[in-house]
């Protein structure tokens, strides 16, 4: 499995990483607004380039939205799994 953290990410700490994937997530919602906003503009516009070109660059919006959805998965997928092994015992048994 690939993993995008940073080594800036990785000297943070988890509840620092999940502050900011929450306001990252907070953003993807703002995002997904304009493209369905933009979406519902270039549906009500008459056919045409300019049409097109509201469509397309809608289509390329949800693209890129979709891309940071699944890097915000993959991160949180590794947030968890930090929660978890900070909380493991470190060094052997007692």
């Amino acid at each position: 499995m690939d993993t995008y953290t940073t080594s800036a990410e990785a000297s943070k700490s988890p509840l620092c990483r999940f502050e900011e994937l929450f306001a990252a997530n907070e953003r993807q919602g703002i995002l997904l607004e304009t493209i369905d906003e933009n979406l519902h503009h270039a549906l009500n516009m008459g056919p045409g380039e300019i049409r097109d070109k509201e469509l397309e660059q809608s289509w390329m919006l949800f693209w890129t939205a979709r891309e940071i959805h699944a890097r915000l998965h993959r991160e949180m997928g590794d947030l968890v799994q930090a929660f978890f092994a900070e909380r493991q015992p470190k060094g052997g048994t007692a």
